[in-house]
């Protein structure tokens, strides 16, 4: 029972974050059609900075939730310039080849230049946290906290998707581009919000990955590959889907590797996708 409650715990934590990240890639995608592939990396940057912050100046995971979130939320703006504007301005909404292509390069170059200032070694930050029992179970008081902080992170994204000005102005974009252009909407100002937002979560996705695993320069792209794979899952449009696809792949890949072996637990992901694009293609909770 106890090892069982723990791999359970571990899934939901991992797939916290994969529940964050996608979030924050379907936002992007939602409302610009493109697929930023430097997605991911922005989670590898929020991990190697709060590293640093704690190395450095030995600051808390808790206290640099609020610097990561600014400064990497402003790397996903000046990613917007780059990678979104000019493709945007043209009129090509669809055109996704140049976009990608010029994410790719950026999570390259991104990975490159970690890796020679942290080489190519993991890295984590440690915390000193007592535990919760109840009968034969213990899980640490980090791993809750970080458990109830991506719930509420989530709480409040939906909250800021649904309930705010800008956050409206995302969902009017994402639903009909033309339709909220004729009715005011700033789209150059949602486009930036949108990328603000995505990578800005995705950085705080990096410090609750630091904390709980190991992060290292070069996981950024195979972190984008599965968020995307949890946009397929939970069904294309549907960010509430995408959370919980998040936290079932999670949980999935924790009892896989215990049970099945570890080995395996790579392929959870596609095995996943290849049966849900065939037995439900519209994903597992959309209706229809």
């Amino acid at each position: 029972m106890a090892t069982f409650v723990n791999l359970l715990v571990g899934g939901l934590l991992t797939g916290g974050i994969y529940a964050l990240v996608a979030l924050g890639l379907a936002i992007v995608f939602g409302v610009t059609r493109i697929l930023n592939v430097a997605h991911g990396d922005f989670v590898m940057l929020g991990a190697f900075g709060a590293y640093l912050l704690s190395t450095t100046f030995d600051v808390g995971p808790v206290y640099a939730i609020p610097f990561v979130f600014v400064v990497v939320g402003l790397g996903g703006v000046l990613l917007e310039r780059i990678a979104a504007r000019p493709f945007l301005r043209s009129g090509h909404r669809e055109l996704l080849v140049g976009p990608l292509l010029v994410t790719l390069g950026v999570s390259l170059v991104l990975a490159e230049l970690v890796t020679l200032r942290f080489d190519a070694i993991d890295r984590s930050v440690r915390t000193v946290a007592g535990a919760v029992r109840a009968g034969p179970v213990a899980i640490s008081t980090t791993r809750l906290a970080a458990l109830v902080a991506m719930v509420l992170l989530t709480v409040a994204l939906t909250l800021f998707i649904t309930r705010t000005f800008p956050g409206r102005a995302l969902r009017a974009l994402a639903q009909d581009s033309e339709g909220a252009r004729l009715v005011g909407v700033d789209v150059g100002a949602a486009t930036r919000t949108a990328f603000l937002t995505s990578a800005g979560v995705a950085g705080i996705a990096g410090v609750f990955y630091v904390v709980l695993f190991t992060a290292n320069p070069h996981m950024g792209l195979p972190l984008t590959l599965k968020s995307l794979a949890v946009i397929v899952l939970g069904g294309l449009g549907s960010l509430p889907g995408a959370f919980a696809a998040g936290l079932v792949l999670g949980v999935l890949e924790a009892m896989t590797s215990y049970y099945v072996g570890g080995q395996w637990t790579g392929a959870v992901a596609v095995i996943a996708l290849i049966g849900v694009l065939v037995v439900r293609p519209q994903g597992l909770f959309v209706r229809g």
